[in-house]
């Protein structure tokens, strides 16, 4: 009986490693979080947002350093109303969220249409989730029923319902 606690308390302190000592056999490359075909809902009383991608990766500095959340593939969002109606639509083919400082960046074949069927294209696009703006200094095409404008700057509430350009440089009417 005294053989097999000996025997027990060996193998016990044999295979325990220090918390420090496993953590040092990584590299921070190596910490690596994400997800495929992911849909998160933001709700706040009601569904808020809905995004979409094929590819979520979200890099770490280490423990409690994920700052950033990667969609290298693309992402679709769904901007919807108290009544669940979509009152918008964001698509690109990469984004990245800055979780310390609440800004999505859109880049890339970025397309933003609203609830009246209005639709701006640019190449980069900003979001501030705090401000609830979204905004561009870059080239913007935005299409309408009666009209094509485009120029450089844009901002916009989240919805894409009040929206200015700042820098127009054409207007083209059908």
């Amino acid at each position: 009986m005294r053989g097999i606690f000996i025997f027990c308390l060996l193998i016990f302190i044999s295979c325990s490693n220090a918390l420090e000592e496993i953590e040092s056999t990584y590299t921070d490359s190596m910490i690596f979080n994400g997800g495929q075909n992911v849909e998160i809902n933001y709700i706040s009383d009601f569904l808020k947002f809905k995004v979409k991608a094929t590819e979520m990766k979200t890099p770490s500095d280490g423990p409690k350093k994920n700052k950033k959340i990667q969609f290298p593939k693309g992402i679709n969002v769904y901007v919807y109303n108290k009544k669940s109606d979509t009152v918008a639509t964001i698509i690109a083919d990469e984004a990245t969220e800055c979780k310390t400082s609440k800004i999505i960046e859109l880049k890339k074949n970025v397309l933003l249409r609203n609830f009246k069927d209005e639709q701006l294209n640019t190449e980069k696009l900003f979001w501030n989730q705090e401000t609830k703006n979204i905004y561009t200094d870059g080239f913007v095409t935005i299409n309408t029923k009666s009209q094509t404008v485009m120029g450089f700057g844009f901002s916009s509430d989240e919805n894409f319902k009040n929206y200015k350009l700042s820098n127009i440089t054409g207007t083209i009417y059908p």
